[in-house]
């Protein structure tokens, strides 16, 4: 997902299942790239590309879900800036046509079969061509931050709507967990029995979250995520590209 938030500030999300996530620019990738993911490890090639200042690597020590908001010639505003730090300053990064922020696993010269298998994957960075310095912030809030926007944004009732779905929806699938090790071990009217308990708790996660104060719960995420990414990326031109 690509989102323009105002002026030159982007954000944009990927996931990542080997813990290695960046943005790169294909255009400015060496011509063999293609050819070498399928013969070398993933990662000492990205440690190369990254040496090389090909490719801009992000801190990540996990698999999951990341969002990235980006600045372009533009400071950060306060609200932003006073929960994140300063992780790494790079001194030059060259910026041609299409970019993408993601799992470097995704990473491709030409051929982007493997992204278009994974959509989520990466997402698109649209920058202007030129040569950047680049800074790099990861954030960190505390928990008051995130309930305090919640309620905010929505409601008390709302947020406990969210509650209870979030529980119908966990108890539901723990049900279901428990109904497949009954067709190995159970009985068949216990069988039955966690069939139908796993049933009616997913309706009633499923009827909750179509109702408005879930979906109102649901967009104050979203925004918050938009508002505090995971990283934030400060970028400042330093000359045209040629």
């Amino acid at each position: 997902m690509l989102v323009v938030l105002g002026g030159m500030r982007l954000f944009a999300t990927g996931g990542t299942d080997v813990a290695i996530l960046g943005i790169f620019w294909p255009e400015t990738l060496p011509a063999d790239l293609d050819e070498r993911l399928q013969q070398a490890e993933l990662k000492p090639l990205c440690d190369e590309l990254r040496d090389r200042q090909l490719i801009v690597a992000l801190p990540c020590d996990a698999d999951g879900h990341y969002s990235l908001r980006m600045f372009i010639d533009d400071p950060l505003p306060a609200e932003l800036e006073k929960y994140s730090r300063e992780v790494q300053w790079i001194r030059k990064v060259e910026v041609a046509g299409t970019g993408w922020f993601g799992g470097l696993e995704y990473l491709f010269k030409i051929d982007r079969s493997e992204l278009d298998r994974h959509p989520g994957g990466c997402s698109l960075l649209e920058i202007p061509a030129g040569t950047f310095e680049a800074t790099i912030f990861t954030t960190d809030l505390p928990d008051e931050v995130y309930e305090t926007w919640l309620l905010e944004k929505s409601s008390l009732a709302a947020m406990r709507i969210w509650n209870v779905q979030s529980w119908f929806a966990a108890t539901g699938i723990v049900a279901m967990m428990f109904f497949v090790g009954c067709l190995f071990f159970g009985t068949r009217e216990v069988m039955l029995v966690a069939l139908a308990i796993a049933t009616i708790l997913s309706l009633i996660a499923l009827l909750l979250s179509r109702t408005s104060a879930y979906r109102l719960v649901q967009q104050a995420r979203q925004e918050y995520d938009a508002m505090y990414p995971d990283y934030v990326v400060r970028m400042a031109r330093i000359g045209r590209a040629g």
